[in-house]
């Protein structure tokens, strides 16, 4: 048993062994390739720019690392020609540097809003009668959304008005169809001002003045008092 696993234990530590030879392996042939793809750029650079020096003296032009000098005499006296020509206000025009141009951003989509449209009016109602051989249009107005009040609903409101006051949240529970504004405005725009047409003469001091007349009145009964104090006075 002893020889058995001391066997065993020897074939996992070859294998590991193994293992670590093929990794260490792969790294020194991944470490060449890289070494190989660095100096395949460098040549690669050196031969552009040996092709790039090569080109320039074709041209009779030599290069250095910060500056270009023209090879030809004839070229650079034109040079300094051209430059004594320039005034001096050109020189600083051309030393100044011009802003770099942006790129302008697109224009906004501009939209348009027109008005609504105005509802048409109600067209009138046509109907068809046959009166014998005769056949008649008959045209009718078409039907308000406003609903006046009766006369019989006039009074009934007068009564309630008496009976528990201006509480026109009851009142108007009495009233179907009718909401606590419509029924409230009837009241102090028209029948608060025409308690004897509705409820009969016997309720005549019950009808309150108009605002205009009101403030006459007002005005009138202040127009005596100071009349009568500045004849007391005398």
């Amino acid at each position: 048993m002893i020889f058995e696993q001391q066997i065993a234990f020897v074939i996992k530590t070859d294998i590991q062994l193994y293992k670590l030879q093929l990794i260490l392996q792969q790294k020194i042939i991944n470490n060449h390739k890289k070494i190989q793809m660095i100096n395949y750029v460098d040549t690669y650079e050196d031969q552009k720019l040996q092709q790039f020096e090569e080109e320039l003296e074709l041209f009779g032009i030599v290069s250095s690392p910060n500056t270009l000098i023209l090879s030809d005499p004839g070229q650079t006296s034109c040079v300094e020609q051209d430059s004594n020509l320039l005034t001096p206000q050109q020189q600083e025009i051309q030393k100044i540097k011009l802003p770099i141009q942006r790129r302008r951003p697109p224009k906004r989509i501009q939209y348009t809003y027109h008005k609504k449209k105005k509802r048409p009016a109600p067209k009138p109602i046509i109907h068809i009668k046959e009166n014998g051989l005769k056949v008649c249009l008959v045209m009718e107005k078409p039907k308000s959304n406003a609903h006046p009040f009766s006369n019989i609903e006039d009074k009934r409101i007068l009564e309630l008005v008496l009976k528990i006051g201006p509480k026109f949240y009851k009142i108007s529970k009495s009233f179907p169809g009718k909401s606590v504004s419509m029924v409230k405005n009837r009241y102090y725009k028209y029948l608060r001002y025409r308690w004897d047409e509705v409820m009969g003469s016997e309720y005549r001091h019950m009808n309150s003045l108009p605002e205009d007349q009101n403030f006459e009145s007002q005005n009138g009964f202040r127009s005596n008092d100071i009349n009568d104090e500045l004849d007391s006075e005398c």
